[in-house]
C-alpha cells in the first residue's frame, strides 16, 4: 500500500498567531481548546457589524456539507480546513507585552484560511482571548518553509492583504518522514475527545482509534481541497486494525480546570501511548502522521486530541 497520488497537488501552511497580551495573563491552556466558542463570537459580531468577512467567517467555521454527492455520503460532518495545536503546559501565564503563539496547520487555501483566521483573532483581542479576559493586540503571523525555519508572514501595521505564506506540499511532507518498519509511537499531547453513539471510549484500543484516524483525514481533506484521499478506504482501516501494537496506556481521564475567573472548566478525553513495533506501509503510515496534524475526535480542528507520531523502539 503506497500513499495515494491525489495527494500530491495539496498544499499546507502550518502558521503561528502571535498573540500580545496588554496585560498580565493566566490562562490554563485546556480552555484554549474551547476557542470555537470564542472564535463564533467574534465571527457574530463582524455579522451584526455588517463586515463583508463576516459570511466567510462564519463558514469558515462551520463548512457546508461537500458538493460531490459521493464525498457527501463519506463525510457527514464537515471539518473546518484547519487545526490548532496547543501546548501540553497546564497555565498559560505571562506578563504584559508578551507573546503566545497559536500554532495551526492549513491544508487546502491556507493564505485565505488565515486572512479569515486573523481577522477573527484580531477582533476577538479587543474582548478577551478567553471568557473577555485576556485582551491581546496580533502581533505578527509567520509560518514554517520547507527547511524548518519559521519566517514572519506578516506583521502588525501591514494590511492582511500582504500576508505571504510559504507552502508546503502535503506529500513531501509525508514523505519526509516515511520509515514504516521502523517502530513509532502515538503519544497524546491534548485529549481525543472520542465518542461513540455520544457516550465516551473510556479505553481504547487500535481498533477503535483506527475509524476516528480515517474519519478526521477524510474529513478535513474534503472540506479543503474537496477530495476523497484513499483508493481504498475499507481496505485501509482493515489493515490498520489488524497491526500488531505493543504498550497501551490510552485510557480517558475527566479533567476539570479552574479558569481566570474562578469558574471551572470541564474537558475531558482519552491520553496516554500507543505503541506499533512497525507501520507496515507509506499509505498506514501517512494516514497516522497526517491525523497527527489534523488532531482526532470532538473539537479536534480547535485542539482536542493533538498527538505526536515518535519514533519508538
Amino acid at each position: 500500500m503506497s500513499f495515494p497520488a491525489r495527494l500530491d497537488g495539496v498544499e499546507l501552511a502550518q502558521v503561528r498567531f502571535h498573540l500580545a497580551f496588554h496585560d498580565a495573563f493566566a490562562l490554563p491552556s485546556p480552555a484554549l481548546m474551547h476557542l470555537r466558542r470564542e472564535l463564533l463570537r467574534a465571527a457574530h459580531w463582524l455579522q451584526e457589524a455588517a463586515d463583508p468577512a463576516a459570511g466567510a467567517c462564519l463558514q469558515l467555521l462551520d463548512p457546508p456539507p461537500p458538493v460531490d454527492p459521493l464525498l457527501r455520503r463519506r463525510v457527514q460532518k464537515p471539518s473546518p480546513p484547519f487545526a490548532f495545536a496547543f501546548p501540553a503546559d497546564e497555565i498559560l501565564a505571562g506578563s504584559a507585552g508578551d507573546e503566545l503563539l497559536l500554532e495551526v496547520v492549513l491544508p487546502g487555501n491556507p493564505a485565505q484560511t488565515a486572512m479569515l483566521l486573523a481577522q477573527l483573532l484580531t477582533h476577538l483581542g479587543t474582548t478577551g482571548l478567553f471568557r473577555q479576559t485576556g485582551p491581546f493586540k496580533l502581533a505578527a503571523i509567520s509560518a514554517r518553509s520547507h527547511d524548518g525555519v519559521w519566517t514572519d508572514a506578516w506583521r502588525a501595521g501591514s494590511a492582511l492583504g500582504e500576508l505571504s505564506i510559504s507552502l508546503l506540499n502535503l506529500r513531501w511532507l509525508v514523505e519526509e518522514q516515511l520509515a514504516p518498519e521502523e517502530g513509532w509511537q502515538v503519544r497524546f499531547v491534548t485529549p481525543a475527545r472520542l465518542l461513540s453513539h455520544g457516550r465516551p471510549l473510556f479505553q481504547v484500543e487500535l481498533a477503535t482509534l483506527a475509524p476516528f484516524l480515517l474519519r478526521r483525514v477524510t474529513s478535513v481533506l474534503a472540506t479543503a481541497a474537496a477530495i476523497d484521499p484513499w483508493d481504498d478506504a475499507d481496505a485501509l482501516l482493515a489493515a490498520v486494525r489488524s497491526l500488531k501494537t505493543g504498550s497501551n496506556t490510552l485510557r480517558w481521564s475527566d479533567w476539570r480546570v479552574v479558569d481566570g475567573e474562578g469558574g471551572l472548566v470541564d474537558l475531558g478525553g482519552v491520553t496516554g501511548t500507543l505503541q506499533f513495533p512497525s507501520l507496515r506501509s507509506e499509505e498506514i503510515q501517512g494516514l497516522f502522521y497526517l491525523a497527527s496534524l489534523f488532531n482526532i475526535g470532538r473539537g479536534a480542528s480547535f485542539g482536542s486530541g493533538h498527538f505526536c507520531l515518535e519514533r519508538w523502539t
